[in-house]
């Protein structure tokens, strides 16, 4: 896929050329910034760009949830007790590696 140029105009001029702009969003060759008096308001883009905004915003849901539900299982806790558990964790997971017959210590 080719990438779209952005370009800005004023609304008047996305009126005028309506007709070209949604063509070249269609196919896009480009996306537009509509400014009304130097104020970003709208953007015309293609379907295409619709839809990927719309899944990156239903992934960006997903990871915030994830978050949060680490976020619960850990409530209780202080930043310090979750700092020493991580701390002891990640040293858990150096030793098991450097262990014969652990998969990080098998010749690749």
């Amino acid at each position: 896929m080719r990438e779209s140029v952005t370009q800005t105009m004023a609304a008047s001029e996305a009126k005028r050329n309506w007709s070209k702009i949604i063509n070249k969003a269609f196919s896009g060759q480009a996306r537009f910034v509509v400014q009304k008096h130097g104020i970003p308001v709208a953007g015309i883009v293609s379907a295409d760009d619709v839809e990927r905004l719309a899944e990156l915003d239903a992934q960006r849901a997903r990871d915030f949830e994830i978050l949060d539900r680490v976020g619960q299982a850990f409530r209780d806790q202080s930043p310090e007790e979750i700092q020493a558990a991580v701390t002891k964790a990640l040293a858990e997971v150096r030793v098991e590696n450097r262990s014969p017959g652990s998969r990080a210590a098998e010749p690749g």
